[in-house]
């Protein structure tokens, strides 16, 4: 009877056009693209906004130079990073730590990690507060008191937001909220070549912002080394994108190495396109505002009073505050697991609201007094961006070898003939901007139209088989929003009686046998990996001595930076 009923299907399936097959090459494509755009948006973000002061005042001889260190010194560390949390099976950064060099050092990368969300979350607040008052003043003629601005903007709006005990919703907004930061890329290209040829970007009160853009900056030597030195930290964190590696590790579809090379490729095409991205708004923004140019370029723009501009720094605004809960639901979580407490219990919940009010109180403390995002950035860089960004994938390069030796049996997990899904490049270089697997992959699918399944092997004559049936429907990566449906195909008579009932009767027995054959079989899952106690013993002097000196030397200068940085605040502060 289930025979029959499996045959009427098939027929009823062969009816129906089917969708075009592709190929394992486009299934490649797929995933690269999807996990590429995920990081990409993990790494845009509210720092991008600071970079066009950084560049006027570094000017773009040395800017372009701090850019080059940053992109490649980015990719070396992210590789001995992603080599790491390979062979470790590490399901996040805190447990890579933890797996080689200890719960103590777990326990630093976790405070690390809190200070630089911190001045994330604080910068936030400055640059809602910007959008919301420049909207207001050039629109409606009035102007909001900016310390009452930020507080009601903290407590009425993202409170409520953070209190939520689901961020589906949110989540959603987010997405579709994301692409702002896109269109204000290219609005900034637009806008450069708009007035270039004027060399004026507007005029108000008698006073023209003019194109202009130093090449070096206008200071000593000594002070333009320093200056230099101050802003590495803080580059590094456009391109920030640590926290998805280990999730897209277990999240990705295909073999475990193929996994490897697919995150590595993605972090290659994000850098790219973060880069390409900061070099749009750094220098042409600084090279259209000139001595002009503010810390934030969207506040920069309020004197020319331009409509279109005001809607995006409002927009940019909303980005910003929706964004706010999405960074920090995962601390949230972090803390209220170190109380032995889940959120979803009455307990870790009411922790959660504790939570929420200390870090928002926290942050609009400090926006109150400091605008300056710049000195934010750089500052809590410096402090923090030591652990997470050099210390540890650098202690990666030393043990690597060592790692790659314990963990060599990774490289030789089969396919098994699973096809490589949709699920990936451009997935993995949006979360490397916002920091939301769920957001980025939504709004990858809707960019690129990756709303259908991939079948590696179709039917493979007029029928498919209730085996091939079964087999593919294994290797659906996403939930359909319609069902596959196949092409109508012609048919001479008498084919069906033939061809049906022998491809039917052979490919049921085989699914039985199938069946029997997973059912008996355990699931085969990836082993536990041990790491070996007295690991960077093993691991040659000379290797130990190159991974300590440069680590020594990013030492200092995030030392200069916490310096430097911390002069400016205090500027700030006392005049």
């Amino acid at each position: 009877m289930q025979l029959m009923k499996d045959v009427v299907q098939q027929q009823e399936t062969e009816n129906t056009p089917q969708q075009p097959l592709k190929t394992k090459k486009d299934e490649v494509k797929g995933q690269l693209s999807s996990s590429a755009f995920t990081m990409l948006t993990q790494m845009l973000g509210s720092t991008m906004l600071a970079f066009p002061f950084v560049t006027y005042k570094l000017g773009w001889a040395l800017t372009t130079f701090i850019l080059i260190h940053s992109v490649v010194m980015t990719l070396v560390t992210m590789y001995y990073y992603t080599m790491g949390c390979y062979y470790t099976l590490a399901d996040s950064y805190k447990e890579l730590v933890v797996k080689v060099l200890g719960k103590k050092a777990g326990t630093l990368l976790d405070i690390s990690l809190f200070v630089s969300y911190y001045g994330y979350m604080t910068s936030y607040v400055i640059v809602s507060s910007n959008g919301v008052t420049s909207f207001v003043l050039n629109n409606f003629n009035a102007v909001m008191n900016p310390y009452i601005t930020k507080t009601v903007i903290v407590f009425v709006i993202m409170f409520p937001l953070c209190l939520l005990k689901s961020l589906k919703q949110v989540s959603k907004i987010s997405t579709i909220a994301g692409m702002i930061i896109f269109v204000f890329v290219i609005s900034m290209a637009v806008y450069f070549f708009m007035h270039v040829g004027s060399q004026t970007l507007c005029s108000y009160n008698g006073h023209d912002i003019k194109y202009s853009l130093p090449t070096f900056p206008r200071a000593s030597f000594l002070e333009s080394l320093l200056f230099f030195i101050m802003y590495i930290p803080s580059m590094f964190g456009n391109f920030s994108a640590h926290p998805v590696v280990p999730r897209f590790l277990k999240e990705l579809v295909g073999p475990y190495p193929f996994k490897k090379i697919l995150i590595t490729k993605a972090i290659q095409y994000a850098v790219g396109i973060v880069t390409v991205c900061l070099v749009l708004v750094g220098y042409l923004g600084a090279w259209m505002f000139g001595e002009d140019i503010q810390q934030n370029i969207l506040k920069a723009f309020a004197p020319c009073k331009d409509i279109y501009i005001d809607i995006l720094s409002l927009f940019y605004a909303i980005v910003v505050i929706i964004n706010f809960p999405l960074v920090l639901y995962p601390l949230k979580a972090s803390l209220v697991q170190s109380f032995h407490e889940q959120m979803e219990t009455k307990k870790g919940y009411r922790i959660t609201i504790w939570i929420d009010l200390i870090f928002l109180v926290a942050a609009l403390l400090l926006a109150l007094f400091l605008e300056s995002i710049v000195s934010i950035f750089g500052l809590f860089a410096s402090i923090a961006g030591f652990v997470f960004y050099f210390l540890i994938p650098f202690y990666c390069f030393i043990v690597i070898n060592k790692l790659r030796e314990n963990g060599k049996h990774l490289d030789d997990i089969e396919d098994n003939g699973q096809p490589i899904s949709i699920d990936s490049l451009s997935t993995a270089i949006i979360t490397m901007a916002t920091g939301n697997v769920e957001q980025a992959r939504r709004l990858s699918m809707k960019m690129f139209g990756q709303n259908q399944v991939i079948i590696e092997n179709g039917p493979r004559g007029r029928t498919a088989s209730v085996v091939s049936e079964r087999r593919q429907s294994k290797r659906f990566s996403i939930k359909l929003d319609a069902p596959v449906k196949k092409e109508k195909t012609e048919k001479k008579p008498g084919e069906e009686s033939s061809d049906l009932v022998k491809d039917v009767a052979l490919n049921a027995m085989q699914a039985v046998e199938e069946a029997q054959t997973n059912e008996n079989a355990p699931t085969k899952v990836v082993e536990e990996i041990q790491i070996p106690k007295g690991l960077y013993k093993m691991v040659p002097k000379k290797r130990r001595v190159q991974g300590w000196v440069v680590i020594g030397i990013y030492a200092m200068v995030c030392t200069v930076g916490v310096i430097m940085n911390a002069m400016d605040v205090i500027k700030v502060f006392f005049g």
